[in-house]
């Protein structure tokens, strides 16, 4: 086993991981990334040798391949706001002989001023928002890669600067365990039928009466024919009408049914 894969097989888990466990509040298991979406993560990010890279989110081993990948001449931080993770993220590493990665106990939300700025920040926790710290620590031609929950639909954006402002040059559609601290997911779940059927409001302005809402759910079957119709060769349409849906200024939630037992 290579030292990037002795920090795998030594750390315990990670912070980012497909929401699991009840859907009612998000739990999840804490797991190491899927390997496509890392790959296509540091694919995103452009790394460079000598790149500065800040890592959000700890584990040890998306780090150890940053490292790889920015060369001696590269610095590596790796933040989290939970000192459990990054204890482990630690030992991993060092044990694996990346003892140049620094990694950091902080909430995230607010960057990490000291080192100065970036040429990357590479997120792996969902994010409700960009924290005005990362635009400011993020270097004038640098790369912003962060899963981005908009109105319930997350999209692993790659952001860059341009003007007064970010713009995303790729999406892809992910789902990461929420962050934690300042950052932390503003998401009112209202449960309709227990934990078996939940509705997610992203958008704190938004008011839902439950009782009405449960009691439709009971009532007859009604459908609405759109006069719009798709199909599933179609690459991303499903996934575009989901951010169409939720870019229109009207009111959105989602609506979660946990799968009966068995299935």
């Amino acid at each position: 086993m290579g030292p990037v894969g002795a920090v795998r097989g030594e750390q315990g888990g990670s912070k980012s991981s497909r929401p699991g466990g009840a859907i009612s509040d998000r739990h999840s298991q804490s797991s190491i990334s899927a390997p496509w979406l890392q790959a296509q993560m540091l694919a995103a990010a452009d790394l460079r040798s000598g790149d500065r890279v800040l890592e959000v989110g700890s584990g040890g081993y998306n780090a150890a391949l940053i490292a790889e990948l920015v060369g001696a001449t590269g610095t590596v931080v790796s933040i989290d706001i939970d000192p459990d993770v990054t204890a482990n993220a630690r030992a991993a590493l060092d044990r694996a002989g990346y003892p140049h990665v620094q990694v950091v106990q902080a909430d995230a939300a607010h960057g990490h001023p000291d080192a100065g700025l970036f040429d990357v920040i590479l997120v792996t926790v969902e994010s409700s928002d960009v924290p005005p710290a990362w635009r400011h620590q993020l270097a004038p031609a640098g790369r912003l890669i962060v899963p981005l929950r908009m109105r319930g639909n997350t999209r692993c954006l790659t952001l860059r600067h341009d003007g007064d402002h970010l713009t995303a040059t790729a999406a892809v559609q992910c789902g990461f365990v929420a962050m934690q601290g300042e950052g932390a997911d503003p998401v009112t779940r209202i449960r309709l039928h227990g934990d078996d059927i939940v509705l997610a409001l992203d958008d704190p302005t938004t008011r839902a009466d439950p009782e009405r809402l449960a009691a439709a759910l009971d009532g007859p079957r009604v459908e609405a024919w759109t006069q719009i119709t798709a199909t599933v060769d179609e690459h991303g349409v499903f996934e575009s009408i989901h951010l169409w849906l939720a870019s229109q200024p009207r009111r959105y939630g989602g609506a979660h049914r946990r799968p009966p037992q068995g299935r």
